[in-house]
């Protein structure tokens, strides 16, 4: 799966071809369609934000995903209750 990583803290962000991860119980694999981006997202990669993870980073606050075809009728949860990781 293709995804942009923070590799070191004040540089840019660099696409990285990683292992698809797979699901376990309970959980299910989305196809993230678009991913955006915030103010807060910019302070982590300068590496200015609060908290300062060990890198490589990559997350998704802001995202918009499909869920597969077999996955319509089950119950969705609010879109607070997602974290892509």
């Amino acid at each position: 799966m293709r995804a942009m990583q923070v590799t070191a803290y004040d540089q840019p962000l660099s696409e990285q071809e990683l292992e698809m991860p797979v699901p376990a119980a309970g959980e299910v694999l989305i196809k993230v369609e678009t991913c955006g981006l915030n103010f807060g997202d910019l302070l982590m990669i300068k590496g200015t934000y609060q908290q300062k993870p060990i890198c490589p980073l990559h997350w998704g606050w802001n995202w918009r995903a499909a869920l597969p075809p077999w996955a319509k009728g089950l119950p969705i949860l609010p879109s607070s209750a997602y974290r892509g990781v």
